[in-house]
């Protein structure tokens, strides 16, 4: 038996979260102590995990906004998270 998924949370909700980051660091409202920035990093893989996308690939302006997110976190940032992360 085959399931299939369409893409739509990241079609949906993908993009909006790249433009949550950068308004982020323009302004921080909701990324502002530590904890927070640790719950969003597992926003953007839980996204593409439920969009049956094997292998999240990001725009070279997306790279550029998840290399300050990640470097931001810093070591906070669990491994399998910063692997991740490192891939797209």
């Amino acid at each position: 038996m085959t399931e299939f998924r369409r893409p739509k949370p990241y079609q949906k909700f993908g993009r909006e979260y790249f433009q949550f980051l950068q308004g982020e660091f323009k302004n921080r409202i909701w990324l502002k102590d530590r904890s927070s920035l640790l719950l969003a990093a597992y926003a953007l893989p839980i996204l593409a995990a439920h969009a049956n996308i094997e292998k999240f690939s990001a725009s070279p302006d997306e790279k550029t906004l998840l290399t300050q997110y990640t470097s931001l976190a810093g070591s906070d940032l669990p491994a399998g998270l910063r692997q991740w992360y490192a891939s797209t």
